[in-house]
């Protein structure tokens, strides 16, 4: 049985026209604005931005929650996403999931379909109709910037 979690998250519009101060209950801040040709002042990340952002941030939490319990070491790993807006909303989501492991592809690759299946943020984009397009691409560390 799964368990209920509540989020708490409190908005409040700072003295600039867009610019938002966003604070959880686990004491986290983050600011939201608009680009400056939207109107802002490009104080921060913008609200379709940070969907994106959670979304890589979800694929690697859980991509490395899942290799942990298959015993899979994981050395590096960096997501991209490349979201595209539409009249209103993303519209779909080209996501690069770039791993440095000594593991075969066949078990990452196992992993990443498991951790797009478990991701929630992966759930409420399918919900919403926003395609995704996810690649495993296998890099060796020195190709990481250090």
């Amino acid at each position: 049985m799964e368990r209920s979690v509540e989020y708490r998250v409190e908005a409040k519009l700072s003295n600039h026209k867009y610019m938002t101060l966003v604070h959880d209950n686990r004491g986290h801040s983050a600011t939201m604005d608009l680009p400056k040709n939207m109107g802002g002042h490009n104080t921060g990340t913008g609200p379709l931005e940070f969907l994106s952002e959670a979304l890589a941030g979800c694929t690697i939490i859980t991509f490395q929650m899942i290799a942990i319990q298959s015993g899979v070491k994981i050395n590096d790993m960096k997501v991209l996403v490349k979201a595209k807006k539409g009249k209103q909303t993303l519209e779909n989501a080209k996501i690069r999931v770039i791993v440095d492991s000594e593991c075969d592809k066949e078990t990452l690759q196992g992993i990443l379909e498991k951790t797009e299946q478990m991701c929630p943020v992966s759930a409420i984009f399918e919900k919403a109709g926003i395609t995704r397009e996810t690649k495993l691409i296998i890099e060796k560390r020195d190709v990481f910037c250090e």
